[in-house]
């Protein structure tokens, strides 16, 4: 039982055994006297036979993007080159049904690219998009944007440096950072969430050699 008494202004509160609620959460007394924070939770009063069923797939590992040509440079440093194009696509997110979405390559994760560290890559990004967006009714102007990469300012893919459906554009990163996991998504201003939302998105992996483990399907 929790009483309150007024005390020369002061609030007293006596014969707590269960703590004050704050922030919704409720806080008990332990036996060693520490105070444990238990959340409060609220009944459902959904029908069980309305509950929806929590959303399930199974996993398929986006395929590699293979280079169209690898070397080296004049300065002697190792390069990839790649190639990709947004296109609509089809892919199957709820069960039975087939979803029209914007990818890379036409596919949703979009293909990954695997980079040693050193090694750098130029990737041509051909917009073959329809005029329009598929969430909005905008040019389906596409930027990308290799997120977490140190790149270049006329390759970051910042948010006006759009590519209209027809045309090419070409980045060029040089993956000098220690290994991390990166992604290349749509970044165009006002619109990225929508892109990103319309399926244009895909892993960028960057290892290096000295905490480069061999990845497996586990």
């Amino acid at each position: 039982m929790l009483k309150l008494s007024m005390l020369g202004g002061a609030v007293a509160i006596t014969g707590m055994k269960e703590g004050p609620v704050l922030n919704g959460v409720s806080a008990r007394r332990g036996a060693d006297d520490a105070t444990t924070s238990t959340p409060i939770t609220t009944p459902s009063k959904l029908a069980a036979k309305n509950t929806p069923v929590p959303y399930t797939a199974t996993f398929r590992r986006p395929p590699e993007l293979v280079p169209f040509s690898t070397g080296f440079d004049a300065d002697g440093q190792p390069f990839a080159k790649y190639s990709l194009t947004q296109k609509l696509g089809q892919a199957q997110i709820a069960p039975g049904l087939s979803t029209t979405l914007a990818g890379y390559n036409g596919i949703f994760p979009g293909p990954t690219i695997r980079v040693p560290q050193g090694t750098r890559t130029a990737v041509r990004i051909s917009n073959a998009l329809p005029a329009k967006g598929l969430l909005y009714t905008e040019p389906f102007n596409t930027v990308t944007h290799l997120h977490g990469s140190a790149s270049l300012p006329q390759y970051d893919g910042y948010a006006n440096d759009r590519t209209a459906p027809g045309k090419v554009k070409n980045y060029k990163y040089p993956n000098w950072q220690v290994a991390r996991t990166l992604w290349y998504h749509d970044h165009n201003h006002m619109l990225a969430a929508q892109g990103v939302y319309s399926g244009l998105a895909a892993t960028y992996a960057l290892s290096d050699a000295q905490i480069d483990h061999p990845h497996t399907d586990g």
